[in-house]
Parts: structure tokens; sequence; C-alpha cells
């Protein structure tokens, strides 16, 4: 439980996930470390912020080469390295996040931060075309499509507002994304071994997740995070 409750720990260690979709999670903390040691440039919103994934990127070309010869070598160095691609390849990929941040906050003109998006996707798609996960690449249209309809979404906001279907789908997002991977599947493959149809099983598994999601959300997420909220207010005067 240790080695999957603190971060870092289960890079070091080489473990197994705990399920299918704690890795993102994990990426997300270190992305949030990363940001915590370039707090200054942040808080200046500066632009040296996204020397970041440049440098990342030009790592990760450099320790591409040697992921062979490590492999064969020295198997701690290999790990470590493996688990340094797989991270630094979504961070890059988060920074678009943050260039759209600052295309919000005027921080930055559009042309330019429109070409920094560019340049940031193409340094991820790069990033994972010439490193140890390339086999996977087949499925770099998807995260394109995430970007374009996020884009899509950043131009016309008034075509996004707040209604009650959207709100309540905010709401349980994170719930539902930490149980779907483990509840929803297992759920799923019980119910086709006995004999439920595919339909019937999806159907009444996305009810189930959704129902369950929402007391996760009303039950422990809401409430500990107006505690944290108390607690930062509290620390920090």
């Amino acid at each position: 439980m240790l080695i999957h409750y603190i971060p870092g720990i289960r890079d070091i260690m080489w473990s197994r996930a705990i399920d299918g979709i704690v890795w993102t999670l994990e990426i997300e903390i270190k992305f949030y470390l990363l940001c915590a040691i370039l707090i200054v440039w942040f808080r200046r919103q500066s632009l040296k912020v996204f020397f970041a994934p440049v440098a990342l990127f030009v790592l990760a070309l450099y320790l591409n080469k040697v992921i062979p010869v490590w492999g064969r070598t020295n198997a701690s160095a290999w790990q470590l390295v493996m688990t340094y691609m797989t991270v630094s390849q979504y961070i890059i990929y988060m920074f678009i996040g943050v260039l759209f941040h600052y295309l919000y906050r005027e921080k930055i003109e559009a042309d330019r931060a429109y070409l920094g998006i560019g340049g940031l996707f193409t340094m991820f798609c790069i990033h994972w075309w010439v490193g140890p996960y390339s086999a996977n690449f087949g499925v770099a249209w998807s995260y394109a499509f995430a970007l374009l309809t996020f884009a899509f979404a950043y131009s016309f906001p008034n075509l996004f507002k707040s209604n009650p279907v959207f709100d309540f789908l905010a709401d349980i997002s994170y719930p539902l994304y930490v149980i779907h991977g483990v509840a929803g599947y297992v759920a799923l493959r019980i119910m086709l071994d006995k004999g439920f149809m595919a339909w019937v099983s999806l159907l009444i598994v996305t009810i189930a997740c959704l129902f369950l999601s929402w007391l996760i959300h009303v039950l422990v997420e809401s409430p500990f995070q107006r505690l944290g909220k108390q607690l930062a207010a509290k620390f920090t005067g």
C-alpha cells in the first residue's frame, strides 16, 4: 500500500500498478511537483516556465539512445529511465494547458500561444514516436482530437454554457475516473461471464458507476475539499 500511496516509490521499486489508471494520477502529481519547483516563474507568469518541457524533451532524446545499453547492463537505471520516458512525454503535453492559461490571462499573444501549442504537441509526438513506447503511437490521434476539442471550446465558450447535465458530469468526473478502471471493468467481466448480453451489462454497469461516483462526490470528495480549503486558509492566514 505504501508503494502506491507515496509518489516515486513505485518507480524505484518497479512495482506493477495497483490498477490500470493510477499511473496517470502519478504523472499529474509529478507535474504539480515540477510546478512547485518552478513556482517563482509561475507566480510571475513568466514564459521561462516553458524551458521545462523543452529540457524534458531534449533529455528524453538523449536517454533514448542509452536505453538499449542500460537494458543489458544496469537494470535499475533502465527502470528509472523508462519511467522518465513515460512521465516526461505526458508532462510535455500537459504544458499545453499552461499555455492556454497564459493565453486566457493575456500573458501571451494569441499567435505566439498557438505556435507554442503546436510546438509542444510536435515535441510530444516526436518523443512518443522515437521513444520506447512507439508501438502505441497509433493512438496519438486521440490526443490531437482532445486538443482540438479543447481549443474549440476555448474559442467558443458560449457554446458550452453551464447546464445541469454538464455540471453533474463535471462534479462526478474524478470519482468516475477513480472507479471505472477497477469496479467497472470487474463488474462487466462478471456479468458477461454470467451470460448477460454485452449491451445490458454495459448499461447496468454505467448506471451503477454513475451512481457510485455521485455518492463518492457527495460523501467523500466535497467534504474533504471543504476541509482542505479550511486548513489551507488557517495555515496561510
